[in-house]
């Protein structure tokens, strides 16, 4: 995981512990949900290639 993506997830399991701060918490979620469905996406656009390339 890279450091933003472990610095948002850290700061949103603190902020869903709070009441006070818990829709903060789903709002950093959601800042944070995009960029790893990205890299994902990233992954398996790779993984798709290498395969091809491998037949």
């Amino acid at each position: 995981m890279n450091k933003e993506w472990s610095e948002l997830n850290k700061t949103m399991q603190m902020q869903i512990k709070s009441k006070n701060s818990f829709r903060d918490g789903i709002m950093t979620l959601l800042l944070l949900r995009p960029k790893l469905i990205g890299q994902i996406t990233e992954f398996e656009k790779s993984l798709r290639i290498k395969n091809k390339v491998c037949r």
